[in-house]
């Protein structure tokens, strides 16, 4: 039973020791404890002051950009429109004279066509001719020949 004392003795005054160390931690940190929470509590309070100011001064900044930009977006609303309507003009106008150059192109044109157009006639005929000649005297050829055929087979 000795040892058992020994361990009962050395456990027990370990626990003693702990507990008064953790009574004596407690009364030193009280005090920092609650320093920690008014400095806390005073940190909200001046984050809640500077939060407020800050959104006051974000709704000055955005008012104020609305204010100095809207003169501009109406410009560039303006000249927007007046692009527009120029487009349109130049459009139109460009609508017609493409319109004047392609009529010119046909009125330009039209006699050179009408002229290859009886060249192409007159090939035609020619050629027509040319065919009928060259049958004729590949006829009499071949007639020449079945005759000239015969007189010498006789």
């Amino acid at each position: 039973m000795g040892i058992g004392t020994f361990i009962k003795n050395l456990f027990g005054s370990a626990k003693e020791s702990a507990e008064s160390l953790a009574e004596t931690a407690k009364e030193n940190a009280s005090p920092l404890l609650e320093k920690a929470e008014a400095l806390a509590e005073e940190a909200i309070e001046k984050f809640s002051e500077f939060s407020e100011k800050a959104s006051v001064v974000l709704e000055d900044v955005v008012s104020s950009v609305k204010e100095n930009t809207a003169p501009m977006i109406e410009k560039a609303e303006s000249y927007t429109e007046e692009a527009k309507v120029k487009a349109t003009e130049y459009s139109e106008k460009a609508g017609v004279v493409i319109g004047d150059i392609v009529t010119s192109i046909k009125e330009n044109t039209a006699p050179i066509i009408e002229k290859a157009e009886v060249f192409a006639n007159e090939a035609k005929v020619k050629a027509e001719e040319g065919i009928a000649v060259a049958k004729e005297k590949i006829d009499e050829l071949v007639n020449n020949s079945t005759q000239e055929s015969k007189k010498d087979a006789e």
